[in-house]
């Protein structure tokens, strides 16, 4: 199906050869992989029906950034809900309006805001520069994968956290066999970089490719010093939102066609979870 893009580069169009301008609104044919005038009077839909069709199908591609961590939040919520009136059916409700949810529920709510905020952050600041993926299945397992994202300089499988406190890292152990570990708020938390080079390797393999797949740590709400840069910690980059945006556009070893191709393959492979 057609699609409504900005042109990224200078082109003409398939039908009329009239030519495109870089910026110009073309309509982009995957499948023919051509381009053509918006304003065409030989194409086969409106330009109206076009943008109502690919906003459908842009977030049907993209999905919802955190739902599957909401969904989590509210099996839990509820279920607790039932288990207080069941054991007090005088004064569940009263209860539930003056004791405060668990921090293990709480979480599940916390980690979907910050997801969320990460995908409309990269919907933001990416635009059609790249193909975002959000919330994705992994595999049987009950895992996800937070965000997938193809852009220019690759694709990045993106683990978000919605963690406060300072980001760092330090250098811990005996004087001469010294490792860099991942510090959040002063406590350890190497155990994070596990996960996502778990995901990183499951999407690479799915896409056979001959590139690597980045792996990401991407923290929402933490504090980074003044000055301070994403680092690296045991292969998988660790930064913010906004410097991960800046990331995946920063080099151009992929085109237009392959990040298209690409993110309807992992949509594919890792459907909505």
């Amino acid at each position: 199906m057609a699609r409504l893009i900005t042109l990224r580069y200078p082109g003409a169009c398939a039908r009329c050869g009239e030519p495109l301008a870089l910026g110009a609104s073309a309509l982009w044919d995957p499948t023919d992989r051509t381009v053509q005038c918006a304003r065409c009077p030989d194409h086969d839909h409106t330009l109206e029906q076009l943008k109502i069709e690919n906003e459908s199908s842009a977030n049907r591609l993209a999905g919802v950034g955190g739902a599957s961590a909401r969904r989590e939040y509210e099996r839990r919520r509820t279920k607790r809900a039932e288990d207080v009136k069941r054991r007090h059916p005088k004064l569940g409700r009263l209860l539930l309006a003056v004791s405060d949810e668990p921090q293990s529920t709480k979480a599940w709510a916390q980690g979907a805001a910050g997801e969320q905020r990460v995908a409309q952050r990269l919907e933001r600041e990416l635009g059609d520069r790249a193909v975002v993926l959000n919330d994705r299945r992994l595999g049987r397992s009950r895992a996800n994968i937070d965000h997938l994202v193809v852009g220019p300089a690759g694709v990045f499988t993106v683990d978000t956290k919605r963690y406060t406190g300072k980001v760092e890292q330090r250098r811990v152990g005996p004087l001469f066999s010294r490792e860099v570990h991942l510090f959040v708020d002063r406590r350890d938390r190497t155990n994070l970089i596990d996960g996502v080079r778990t995901q990183a390797e499951a999407v690479s393999a799915a896409l056979d490719a001959a590139f690597s797949v980045a792996a990401v740590l991407c923290f929402s709400g933490a504090d980074w010093p003044m000055f301070s840069k994403p680092f690296v910690v045991s292969g998988v980059w660790i930064g913010w939102p906004q410097a991960l945006a800046k990331s995946v556009v920063a080099t151009s070893m992929l085109d237009r066609e392959a990040i298209e191709t690409i993110g309807e393959r992992l949509d594919r492979a890792f459907p909505p979870a």
